[in-house]
């Protein structure tokens, strides 16, 4: 016969269990956020990334290296560039209101806003609108002004981007097939220049 409190021990390890199968206490899959870590990220970084996409005036302040490390780590987490999927993760449910999907959005930018200002200081870049659908941005080369825009869907669970639209007419048919792998080699930047050339021809 099992002794009582060798019973007891048996039952709380099978309850434990059971907890932690039905209430996981540690993320659903690698790259999941939690609400503790938008709410971070929204309260002591959304101000630095407005101003950093929208100015110049504020890039010392991503040179910080702690605070760009605490940047990229987190854009790092949300977002899966080489998918080209934006994770709707347990802390971030399609249902919540657009703003969190804009924060998300323009975190995707922040990453690469260092090599426009770096390695081509004349080009420059900025949010025209940012909705649950559609994102516009403005894309500045000099005196030409130029404006890129994705159509933004979802599935119910992740986000992609289904197209782009280059200054009016649609590249997506024309271009898509490199739009992955140039996303995941050559970053934002890349992706933009080469959406530029696809363009001009």
């Amino acid at each position: 016969m099992i002794p009582a409190k060798r019973r007891f021990d048996v039952v709380r390890f099978m309850v434990v269990v059971v907890v932690c199968v039905l209430f996981p206490p540690w993320p659903d899959a690698v790259g999941d956020v939690t609400n503790e870590d938008v709410s971070e990220f929204v309260h002591e970084h959304v101000a630095l990334a407005e101003n950093i996409l929208h100015s110049t005036s504020c890039i010392a302040g991503l040179r910080a290296k702690s605070c760009q490390q605490r940047l990229e780590k987190l854009v790092d987490r949300v977002l899966n560039f080489h998918q080209l999927t934006l994770v709707a993760t347990r802390g971030l449910k399609l249902e919540e209101p657009t703003e969190k999907f804009a924060v998300r959005f323009r975190a995707m930018l922040v990453q690469q806003w260092k090599s426009y200002l770096t390695g081509e200081p004349h080009v420059g870049l900025s949010v025209l609108a940012v909705t649950d659908q559609s994102a516009r941005l403005q894309v500045t080369r000099g005196t030409s002004v130029s404006v890129l825009e994705f159509a933004i869907i979802h599935d119910g669970r992740r986000f992609w981007i289904q197209d782009i639209t280059y200054n009016g007419p649609s590249l997506a048919n024309t271009y898509r097939p490199q739009f992955a792998r140039s996303l995941a080699q050559d970053g934002w930047v890349g992706l933009l220049r080469k959406v530029s050339q696809a363009a001009e021809r």
